[in-house]
């Protein structure tokens, strides 16, 4: 085996406790434009850069500890490898970053500017890594990912959880992300959004931002967006056009938001819930055991819905409390203290007197 380097022994430096020598090229590695001659960056001893390929550490990087770097990959600038990471393949690694630990970085994968990547996390395919992001835990970054502003993954777990982002999704700005889950297709998180998952999934074009609140193991696909001081809670789901906005809460388990439903302000929709359509929940308003908001209809106000159907173009708000699998429908309106149990109300319906109790009773207005 034709050796690619020497060491050049009057340029040595001390480095995290250990002597580093500075090596030199004893041929042409035209892939990365090196002549034979040519001074590289510090290595601590031959099996960290392998002599085959074209795998070179160049400017004043470091490689050192148990770490190797080997194929068609290229460590410069300032950059740092040590423990057990590998760095091979395609793989380009610059600017001030360090990769510690037993990080893999493979394909061609690019991690830059002052990135760090720790423990078993692996940045592979076309992923890219860069500004000041950091990744713990067993991170997977892959296909056409991007990471980069302020983020960290996994830096608040035990370093065995599993992190998955990949094919075009991009997490960036001041995202923090903890636990189990994935984020794919096209989807992002960005802004100062925290997600901590059990299992969680952002799929399709969906996007987290500003300061969402992601925890537990929701489902959140197609177009949906969670901004604001949003809060997700659970196993629930939102697909479609959805939003979740303001101080809205999501409360599981199995609340799914579909079609083009916005749920904003103060409001909260709970256990088994189910909204739909164009449906409008907002204000103080608060949907819970297994009701279904449907339609155009609008809960608002300080209303309260319980195991019980809002539908069509009906609107329930101001005080009302409709439960007990009561139904309004049609164009209804319910307003003010009405209270409704087991009770149906539909058509062009309006009931509106104050401090009143209905029972089992139909309203239909022709």
């Amino acid at each position: 085996m034709e050796k690619k380097y020497e060491f050049e022994e009057s340029d040595k430096i001390i480095h995290e406790g250990r002597e580093l020598t500075r090596i030199r090229a004893l041929r042409d590695i035209p892939m990365h434009n090196i002549k034979a001659g040519d001074l590289g960056g510090y290595i601590q001893h031959e099996s960290n850069l392998s002599h085959d390929g074209a795998a070179w550490v160049g400017g004043n990087a470091k490689v050192y500890s148990n770490a190797w770097l080997g194929d068609n990959a290229q460590v410069y600038d300032s950059a740092e490898i040590s423990g057990n990471v590998d760095v091979y393949d395609n793989a380009l690694v610059s600017g001030t970053a360090k990769i510690s630990d037993s990080a893999k970085i493979i394909g061609s994968a690019q991690v830059y500017g002052n990135a760090h990547i720790y423990q078993s996390a692996t940045i592979s395919d076309n992923a890219k890594v860069f500004d000041h992001a950091e990744i713990y835990g067993k991170t997977e970054i892959s296909g056409n990912a991007q990471v980069y502003g302020e983020v960290s993954i996994g830096k608040q777990t035990s370093g065995h959880e599993y992190i998955a982002i990949k094919d075009d999704a991009q997490v960036y700005d001041s995202a923090k992300l903890d636990g189990y889950g994935v984020i794919k297709d096209h989807a992002q998180v960005y802004g100062q959004s925290k997600l901590v998952g059990k299992d969680f999934s952002i799929s399709g074009n969906a996007k987290i931002y500003e300061n969402a609140y992601i925890f537990g193991n929701p489902h959140i696909s197609s177009n949906a967006e969670v901004f604001g001081h949003a809060k997700i809670f659970d196993s629930n789901s939102m697909t479609g056009n959805t939003k979740l906005y303001g101080n809205a809460q999501l409360i599981g388990p199995l609340v799914e938001v579909s079609d083009n439903a916005e749920i904003y302000d103060n409001a909260v929709v709970a256990y088994l819930s189910k909204i739909s359509g164009s449906a409008k929940i907002h204000d103080n308003a608060r949907v819970e055991h297994s009701s279904v908001i449907t339609g155009s209809a609008k809960v608002y106000g300080n209303a309260s819905i319980k195991n019980s159907e809002i539908a069509d173009n009906a609107q329930v708000y101001g005080r009302a409390y409709v439960e007990r699998m009561s139904i309004v429908k049609d164009n209804a309106i319910v307003k003010d203290d009405i209270h409704l149990i087991t009770t149906t109300v539909s058509n062009k319906t309006v009931l509106v007197k104050p401090r009143r109790t209905l029972l089992s009773e139909n309203f239909h207005t022709p």
